[in-house]
């Protein structure tokens, strides 16, 4: 999401000081105070640290298990439509 936001003068400096003194850009400044004042984790990120495998077993534990034979075919898709 972008957002447009007109700051008078005095705040945008001292946006930018407090941003050079936390050693950040100011929209990483900015991010980061939104995130603490929500409450939220300092990452947007889901599972940073999370690699592929244990992300597979994660997806895998959602997905019921199929015991049964599924009929995909383009026929059983479109069965009923006239066609």
């Amino acid at each position: 999401m972008n957002l447009r936001i007109e700051l008078p003068p005095n705040l945008e400096h001292t946006l930018k000081l407090r941003a050079a003194a936390a050693g950040k850009d100011v929209e990483s400044f900015v991010v980061d105070s939104i995130l603490e004042t929500l409450g939220l984790p300092e990452s947007p990120n889901i599972a940073p640290n999370l690699d592929f495998q244990a992300w597979l077993e994660d997806v895998r534990k959602l997905i019921p298990p199929v015991t049964h034979f599924i009929d995909d075919s383009r026929e059983s898709i479109y069965a009923g439509r006239g066609e």
